[in-house]
């Protein structure tokens, strides 16, 4: 089969947790559970909206304010704006350290997503074939469009 190197991570991951006894999210009496999901598209719902880049800063902030304006218990990234100086911006001094990497905020999305299939079932749906395996994405209905 050919396709992307991080696509077959994802198959030989899913057929590793099937190995051990995870089941499709939404099957019954499933001790272990597995639900696909894609972080792009989840924070798109969430935002009703196109994103910014999520290798840049803004896109970096816009994304933790979406999960933090969503209640989790995150760092609001506000703070970075409070942290910022006229001198520490003239020596390029800027306070990362208070936002998440992008692969962090796309793993806390993903988290969250799964938090809300199970907790707030309503509050998720999913998309394609569910012979293929669906993909839930955080909202309780899809727009035409994003």
């Amino acid at each position: 089969m050919f396709c992307p190197a991080w696509i077959q991570v994802g198959f030989t991951l899913y057929q590793k947790l099937s190995d051990i006894g995870f089941k499709p999210y939404g099957v019954m009496d499933a001790a272990c559970q597995v639900l696909e999901t894609q972080p792009y598209a989840c924070f798109c719902v969430l935002v009703d909206g196109a994103l910014l880049p999520k290798s840049t800063l803004e896109g970096r902030l816009q994304r933790q304010l979406i999960l933090y304006d969503k209640g989790l218990q995150i760092t609001d990234a506000m703070r970075f704006f409070e942290e910022i100086t006229r001198f520490k911006l003239i020596k390029g001094i800027l306070p990362t350290d208070v936002l998440y990497s992008p692969d962090q905020l796309d793993v806390l999305v993903a988290a969250y997503t799964a938090w809300l299939a199970e907790h707030r079932p309503n509050e998720v749906v999913g998309i394609g074939d569910s012979s293929e395996g669906k993909m839930f994405l955080p909202a309780k209905e899809l727009k035409e469009k994003y």
